[in-house]
């Protein structure tokens, strides 16, 4: 026989599971870090705050990026170019004699049109190096493009 609180029980348990799970899957952080004087980079995506998601793209980013650290980074005179997003894309283009970034975006054709129309307005031959989403689990599998470094 099933009593009624183990009814509600399970289904208040399914709800706050339900929940939980749309609010890691569809926000966060994502952060492009680029280091222009070596062409050096690194991202990470899905983070739970700005600082754990710029450490983790600093620490993809390697030995170029290594003297930086995130406070630094954020007053923005670091020699890093930064690209952030809270729920939404964020993309990098390169090119000859330049780069260009996106704000944050709600999708990744956009964030990457954005990217590569900044990056043609003081470079040429432009191409996204990489458009990173904040969201965890995108219809890229893993919110990246190209694949991870």
């Amino acid at each position: 026989m099933i009593k009624l609180a183990d009814v509600r029980m399970t289904i208040v348990g399914s709800i706050a599971m339900l929940l939980s799970t749309t609010a890691l899957a569809n926000g966060g952080w994502a952060v492009i870090v680029y280091n222009p004087a070596t062409a050096s980079w690194g991202s990470l995506h899905g983070a739970s705050s700005r600082a754990d998601a710029e450490q983790g793209a600093l620490n993809y980013c390697g030995q170029n990026c290594a003297s930086v650290d995130v406070n630094t980074l954020e007053q923005e005179n670091s020699g890093l170019i930064e690209a952030v997003a809270y729920d939404g894309w964020v993309a990098l283009a390169t090119g000859t004699g330049g780069y260009g970034t996106s704000d944050r975006i709600d999708n990744q054709a956009d964030a990457e049109q954005s990217a590569l129309a900044n990056c043609n307005s003081v470079a040429t031959n432009c191409t996204i190096l990489r458009s990173v989403s904040s969201f965890v689990s995108s219809p890229d599998v893993d919110g990246v493009r190209p694949a991870k470094k």
